[in-house]
């Protein structure tokens, strides 16, 4: 929000408020029709770039093309696929209308979600040739600042946008982003030395948060519920780099990992308790399940404490299912195939040590386990040449977190994560949501009809159910719920921590 705004954004009491947009439309209002097929934006008059230009429902038509295009490969483009068709009704209106009644019309065009692009810097690149577009490293906008200078993983310094609309309210001349570096380092440039006003995603252990706190004289430490919950993937695909093009497609089939009492052996060898305890502090809590936020989406068959550390246990599955050291070396084998694995994750020291402690409860069992830590913005990347994106899964297990943060609607947009046609793949250039390709038919049956529930207490009930589908399965390995926690200098004011937003989703208002 910085440079590219949305339509609305959520703010920090999940509500969400208007920002290209001139009113949030609801029922009540008559923006979302009575059967949820569509819903009606108006936009803000006088909104301009920061070229100077008019914004208008051209742009926010483009938007909609240009995210929903495959040849674009947008890593979005899942929230525009249940929509129909998107109609210019008259010089302030856009009109979306659904494919089949959608109970949360609020993802498109919102958040994080609806950054909107200008036209005619991106009509030329509405296609396969999207990542040449200039305007990828310097977008216009309509934001409060306007991009002076990007150094791809250094700094991103930013000017007053003299076209703003509200340009009396803008505080600072100039904003300094700086990337790259560590956690650590950043909370220490805002507590300590003062050299920064803000550090989001403080991403960092118990003992090292509670001395910077300590020391600090320059600034103090925010937090707010995030509804992101770290996990523990588990690549169901075949990771061979011998595969060659068939690597980690959703056709192969991982040579271990696709048998589900392996799956919950390493789930059994996972000391949760001491992640959360020795390493997460205040900033977390232990969990056994993807869906524990918000409240009435928590699940009481798989609550915390159903889910114990149990080696012994563990051993025993995997004895059962045939894993067993043949040869002596340390290693559990089966059919010549020995269990050895592969488990990256983004690089803190924070992650390294929940590495370190998932590795030793693996071990514990006979699993053979190499680490590897990858630049966060490396692993992050949307770029499809890219073989350390996670979406690729280059690897047998990954660690990351996502979840729910606005409203319990959000369900239907969280739970593509395991909707087996929504698998990454090479074909839809690895932006399907289905990182662990996992595929089971009872679940895509009960997706289908989450995704047409309106009905909000029988919807949280269907969403509970496919979760607690998901830990009997144990897909994959549910760590932490997470805490935002952010870095804030004592004398800025106006910064609102959102859970479903950007952490400068309202920077317009920050002030000293």
């Amino acid at each position: 929000n910085i440079v590219l705004e949305p339509l609305a954004s959520w703010n920090s009491k999940g509500e969400l408020v208007p920002q290209l947009a001139a009113e949030i439309p609801t029922l009540a209002n008559g923006g979302v029709s009575q059967d949820f097929t569509t819903i009606t934006w108006k936009i803000k008059q006088g909104v301009k770039w920061s070229d100077g230009t008019d914004f208008t429902v051209e742009d926010v038509l483009f938007n909609y093309q240009y995210l929903s295009n495959p040849d674009v490969g947008s890593a979005d483009m899942g929230v525009y696929t249940n929509i129909d068709k998107v109609e210019i009704v008259d010089p302030q209106t856009v009109k979306v209308t659904f494919k089949a009644a959608t109970p949360n019309p609020y993802m498109a065009f919102i958040g994080g979600y609806g950054f909107m692009l200008q036209k005619k810097q991106f009509e030329a690149y509405n296609g396969t040739n999207a990542q040449e577009a200039p305007g990828n490293m310097d977008p216009i906008g309509t934001g409060p600042y306007k991009l002076v200078s990007f150094k791809a993983g250094d700094v991103a310094i930013y000017e007053r946008n003299p076209h703003y609309r509200d340009a009396d309210k803008v505080y600072f001349d100039e904003v300094i982003m700086k990337g790259g570096g560590d956690a650590v380092s950043a909370a220490r440039a805002v507590l300590q030395t003062g050299d920064f006003d803000y550090a989001g995603s403080l991403t960092i252990e118990k003992d090292v948060l509670e001395k910077l706190m300590a020391d600090s004289s320059k600034g103090k430490i925010i937090t707010a519920p995030s509804g992101f919950t770290v996990r523990v993937l588990l690549n169901h695909a075949n990771p061979d780099p011998a595969l060659g093009e068939d690597r980690s497609e959703p056709g192969t089939q991982h040579p271990f990992l696709s048998d589900v009492r392996v799956r919950k052996a390493l789930a059994m060898a996972t000391d949760r308790e001491t992640i959360a305890n020795q390493l997460y502090g205040p900033s977390g809590v232990p969990t056994c399940s993807v869906l524990s936020y918000p409240e009435p989406l928590k699940s009481t068959k798989h609550a915390w404490g159903t889910c114990p550390m149990d080696i012994e246990g563990a051993k025993k599955l995997l004895d059962e299912a045939g894993w067993v050291d043949s040869n002596g070396n340390g290693t559990r084998d089966k059919d010549g195939v020995e269990m050895k694995m592969l488990f990256q994750t983004a690089a803190n020291a924070l992650n390294q040590k929940i590495q370190e402690v998932v590795k030793a409860g693996w071990e514990e069992l006979g699993v053979s386990v190499e680490l590897k830590a990858i630049d966060a913005a490396i692993h992050h990347s949307s770029d499809p040449g890219n073989p350390d994106n996670a979406s690729k899964f280059y690897a047998d297990a990954e660690m990351y977190a996502n979840g729910i943060s606005a409203g319990t609607a959000a369900v239907i947009r969280y739970m593509q994560f395991w909707v087996s046609t929504n698998a990454a793949a090479e074909e839809n250039k690895w932006t399907g949501r289905n990182v662990e390709r996992y595929s089971n038919p009872e679940l895509d049956a009960m997706y289908q009809e989450l995704s047409t529930m309106t009905d909000e207490a029988a919807r949280n009930a269907l969403a509970i159910k496919m979760a607690d589908l998901l830990v009997d399965e144990q897909v994959n390995i549910p760590l932490i719920l997470r805490q935002n926690v952010s870095a804030q200098a004592n004398d800025l004011q106006g910064v609102e921590m959102s859970a479903a937003s950007t952490q400068t989703w309202n920077i317009a208002e920050w002030h000293k």
